[in-house]
């Protein structure tokens, strides 16, 4: 059921809802931010291993 729906059956249209077993706003967006850290962080991980595997040294200057 959408969230939409089962607020309104309720009655709640409008206005600031907080209600058991519901997530408030700043819940949400806190969950959203730390999801999106992670993907961050995965890619950069990927990323970093990546170059890594590949890193082959410079010579030094003069060689």
């Amino acid at each position: 059921m959408q969230l939409s729906k089962m607020l309104a059956e309720r009655g709640m249209t409008s206005g600031m809802v907080y209600a058991t077993g519901i997530l408030k706003g700043h819940e949400a967006a806190r969950m959203v931010a730390d999801f999106k850290a992670q993907e961050t962080i995965h890619a950069d991980h990927v990323r970093v291993i990546t170059e890594a595997e590949n890193w082959q040294p410079r010579p030094w200057p003069g060689e």
